[in-house]
């Protein structure tokens, strides 16, 4: 009787966690922009005829962005760009992966990640931490062998408890991500906002690398500034071309509102890398409002960020990371001018 009682309790308590998670992750603190106007003047897959790529973007693991919620931008730039743009809604096998020319995965918690996401945003996160990896070892494997044999994926993590839920499936391409809150001081950080959290990568600065995302097919396309919206730094391989590098005087946070001295230094460490793995191809970011368009509620009312901040090529860094990834002729694997 007790041990039916007990499992009853467990029952209840593990129902209980599940909607308020569901109840967390529709909570619109944060939104997909409604008047975001994806339209692209030149589609780079723009005949009816094809071919017409298509990317997956992965909703089975608690993403905190999916493409019918905060990635919806994302989606609709990408569709109007001629990508046949579909979610993705079962977890990661051989078979499901088959049909896609790119995964996108952004911000994926899993069950317990999401909870750990939620504890939070209550300021309870220093009591426990409940996050695990959002993708089992089977998932990770059939990710890895997909890419290798020619597919290409886009992960996206941000701070904590997004970085460590991604963490194993970032490892088996060699990127490390440290589950932290990046900051720095000016001038490396966006002088609109005046948030340290904003991070700016820009070719004067000399934190945005040379590389196909970066320079684009033509001078239309090259890629000046980025700016994104407090995430993580990322250990990239040395396989792998850090293209949004941190500064010398970046530093990590490993809590959120951490004391000034509450940190360790960030040089050496990035925010984008891209490499080739196997006869496929891969991109991590360790901020995800950078490829959308949100609108968010802060201190001085709602304010919009992300594809179309100001003086920022975000939209463009967008469309170039999906055309090197879809292997969009002209974007090769090497790197171009700089």
């Amino acid at each position: 009787m007790e041990d039916r009682t007990l499992k009853r309790l467990r029952i209840m308590v593990v129902t209980g966690l599940i909607l308020a998670i569901a109840i967390f992750l529709s909570w619109p603190r944060q939104i997909g922009d409604p008047d975001f106007k994806p339209q692209v003047g030149a589609p780079a897959y723009g005949s009816s005829a094809g071919p017409h790529p298509v990317v997956l973007i992965d909703q089975a693991h608690f993403n905190v962005h999916t493409m019918a919620k905060r990635y919806r931008p994302l989606a609709e730039l990408l569709r109007s760009d001629g990508y046949d743009v579909r979610p993705g809604t079962k977890r990661f096998t051989a078979e499901r992966l088959r049909g896609a020319d790119v995964l996108i995965v952004a911000n994926a918690l899993g069950l317990r990640g999401a909870a750990q996401h939620l504890l939070t945003l209550l300021r309870l996160d220093r009591l426990m931490d409940l996050t695990r990896s959002a993708f089992s070892r089977k998932e990770c494997e059939a990710v890895a062998a997909w890419v290798r044999d020619g597919g290409s994926l886009l992960l996206v993590a941000d701070h904590a408890p997004t970085g460590k839920a991604a963490a194993g499936l970032a490892a088996a391409f060699g990127v490390g991500m440290t589950n932290g809150w990046a900051e720095d001081e000016s001038p490396f950080h966006d002088p609109v906002a005046g948030n340290w959290g904003f991070l700016l990568f820009s070719r004067d600065n000399g934190l945005l690398a040379d590389h196909p995302i970066t320079s684009g097919r033509n001078d239309d396309e090259r890629i000046g500034r980025v700016v994104t919206f407090t995430g993580q730094a990322l250990k990239a391989p040395a396989s792998g071309v850090p293209f949004l590098r941190l500064s010398p005087t970046a530093r990590l946070y490993l809590k959120p509102r951490a004391a000034d001295d509450d940190f360790v230094p960030a040089a050496g460490l990035c925010q984008g890398v891209a490499l080739e793995f196997g006869r496929g191809r891969v991109v991590v970011l360790g901020e995800a409002g950078v490829l959308t368009s949100q609108k968010a509620a802060g201190p001085s009312g709602e304010f919009h960020f992300g594809l179309d901040w100001p003086g920022a090529d975000n939209r463009r860094l967008a469309l170039n990371i999906l055309h090197w990834l879809s292997r969009l002729p002209g974007l090769g694997p090497a790197a171009g001018r700089s």
